[in-house]
């Protein structure tokens, strides 16, 4: 495949995105991802806390 200047880097580029994107598509799991933000906000806070102590 080839783009409108017969170069093909763009294209092979796009379809390692596209891997890529799929890749994460799979490998993410929401329920660690809520539970490592909602860890990483409750340590901020407490961060926050001891600094303004």
């Amino acid at each position: 495949m080839f783009d409108s200047q017969g170069d093909r880097s763009s294209m092979v580029l796009f379809y390692q995105l596209r891997g890529l994107k799929r890749h994460l598509v799979g490998t993410y799991d929401p329920s660690t991802a809520i539970a490592n933000w909602t860890e990483d906000l409750w340590f901020a806070r407490k961060r926050n806390e001891l600094v303004n102590v």
